[in-house]
């Protein structure tokens, strides 16, 4: 904290006396070395990562590592990183990492549960996600993690009940409500599942798995909707293709 208001008043000062051109030298220097928390890299990591280019986003993260060996963040998002690439060893190893570091990070145990989910190791998955749960009960994704792992279990009253917790935290969460609808499919609930995926497409109309599915929905009510399918093609989804030429759509 000392250092923080030292370097604040520094840079007050800076700006006073010698203007801004300074003032961002003296602010880089200050970055580089991590005492405003995380370093350039680690943002520069988290912006590679947002436009896909998950191996400088890598290298980036494990720049911000080498300078600040304790940020748990920097682990967690190298570690969903290499998951972004299939390296789902090296993700867990990162994450481990950072629970190591702080056993209280839920963000850690639920993306870790994220990685586990995708290596078919649900009871993991679910595990790992209650700890996260436990550490902070109004993370939404952790509960939308956990419900996929439970879907994946063919557990759907468990999986629906974490994806309402989700959703009543998180009343925009489009993955939620989409889930949902997988749950209540598998149900047999199609009017309830269509209800899910058509709110899923309301707050993201770029859903195109959502799109998809309630074309499938429809479907099992008797409703061939071929709007449905086109969009879900149209947003690169294969079986939204095959199926709207299946209906005779085209």
């Amino acid at each position: 904290m000392f250092i923080l208001t030292f370097a604040v008043i520094g840079l007050s000062v800076l700006l006073y006396l010698s203007g801004m051109k300074t003032t961002l030298l003296f602010l880089s220097v200050f970055l580089s070395f991590g005492l405003f928390g995380q370093s350039p890299y680690f943002y520069s990591g988290l912006g590679h990562g947002k436009k896909g280019e998950f191996q400088e986003a890598i290298d980036d993260f494990t720049r911000e590592i080498k300078i600040n060996p304790d940020d748990v963040k920097a682990y967690v998002n190298r570690g969903l990183t290499y998951h972004n690439l299939g390296k789902y060893q090296e993700a867990i190893d990162d994450y481990n990492t950072a629970i190591k570091i702080n056993p209280n990070f839920a963000e850690a145990y639920s993306y870790r549960g994220y990685t586990y989910r995708n290596l078919g190791k649900y009871q993991e998955a679910i595990d790992d996600c209650t700890r996260a749960i436990k550490i902070n009960p109004d993370y939404a994704k952790a509960y939308l993690n956990r419900g996929v792992a439970y879907n994946e279990l063919g557990k759907y009253q468990e999986a629906i009940a974490d994806y309402n917790i989700a959703i009543k935290i998180n009343p925009d969460f489009a993955k939620a409500y989409y889930n949902r609808g997988v749950a209540y499919k598998e149900l047999g609930k199609y009017q309830e599942a269509i209800a899910d995926y058509t709110t899923a497409i309301k707050i993201n109309p770029d859903f195109a798995k959502a799109y998809c599915n309630r074309g499938v929905a429809k479907e099992q009510l008797g409703i061939y909707d071929c709007s449905d399918y086109k969009k879900a093609c149209e947003l690169g989804i294969t079986k939204g293709c095959e199926y709207y030429k299946m209906d005779g759509c085209n």
